[in-house]
């Protein structure tokens, strides 16, 4: 499995969705209709899966799938 399908699935099971609604242009509020208490609970999820820390600063600039899935291949 790819850090692309891991992420997506984790944002899948966590947000209660879809996997074919976890899109790589998909806002994770007006899209996915996450809340900001489920993004955080998300991000930390996310950051013990990849060992990786995300700052407040990181975190609001996270908006789309794919900037939450650049951000963990990135680091």
């Amino acid at each position: 499995m790819t850090d692309e399908e891991k992420i997506r699935k984790i944002i899948s099971d966590h947000l209660g969705i879809a996997i074919q609604e976890v899109t790589l242009a998909a806002d994770l509020r007006k899209d996915l209709n996450a809340e900001e208490l489920e993004i955080a609970d998300l991000l930390t999820k996310l950051e013990k899966e990849f060992s990786q820390t995300v700052t407040a600063h990181d975190a609001r600039r996270l908006k789309t799938v794919n900037d939450v899935i650049a951000f963990f291949q990135e680091a």
